[in-house]
């Protein structure tokens, strides 16, 4: 690890910057740079929990899967960010149960299990660190199983549009992903895409969805 990775860890996770330069150091002696490819698994179900990465560019998906192959995302951490499952199992020596694939080129710093167990107990700036992505993170995942359990999946996909589209009313993305990301099959994803365009809703193209009425998509919401 570099002196200019060091930097860009205490720029991006501003925790490091208490006064006590313990974090610093600690990771100064004992983190390891890595660079991991776009579609890579960090972790597989069960795998151990050596280590916790910084982030330093490119985002990871943490999802759960089925025997049936169906994929449920979980929630996705980046730049700034940190895994909660990877901070969970480090404290109760547990394994990971999760599957996390690289959706991007990523960027880490990783720190071994043993400094973060001895910054969990000596540092107050890392556990209020911990503990403020361990409750923002619980909340994703709380909402998610309500989504799943509680929602239709046609308010789902219109919520899933309206919140990643952009300024344009634009998103680059396929039927598998959006179907990954919520949940359920791709077959169901197209065929309520397709309702969409049928009435007018949205635009659809190769890998690109377009909203054309975004008062017609904001009523499948309310569903």
């Amino acid at each position: 690890m570099t002196q200019d990775h060091l930097q860009q860890i205490i720029a991006k996770y501003p925790f490091l910057k208490d006064p006590d330069k313990k974090l610093v150091d600690d990771i100064s002696k004992y983190g390891t740079y890595k660079k991991i490819p776009k579609g890579e698994y960090v972790f597989l179900e069960n795998d151990n929990c050596n280590f916790f990465s910084f982030v330093l560019s490119g985002e990871v998906r943490v999802f759960k899967a089925g025997e049936s192959g169906r994929e449920i995302t979980l929630y996705r951490f980046g730049i700034g960010e940190s895994c909660i499952l990877t901070l969970s199992c480090l404290l109760g020596s547990n394994n990971f149960p999760a599957i996390a694939v690289t959706e991007d080129d990523v960027e880490v710093i990783l720190v071994p299990s043993k400094v973060i167990r001895d910054w969990f107990t000596s540092c107050q700036s890392f556990r209020d660190y911990a503990f403020d992505i361990l409750s923002r993170r619980l909340s994703d995942v709380i909402m998610v199983i309500n989504e799943i359990a509680f929602k239709r999946v046609d308010a789902r996909v219109s919520d899933y549009i309206l919140n990643n589209s952009d300024q344009n009313g634009a998103l680059t993305t396929t039927h598998k992903k959006i179907a990954i990301d919520l949940g359920t099959s791709r077959e169901v994803i197209t065929r309520i895409l397709k309702e969409m365009e049928e009435n007018n809703i949205l635009d659809i193209s190769r890998g690109k969805i377009t909203i054309k009425d975004k008062t017609g998509l904001k009523k499948y919401s309310k569903m």
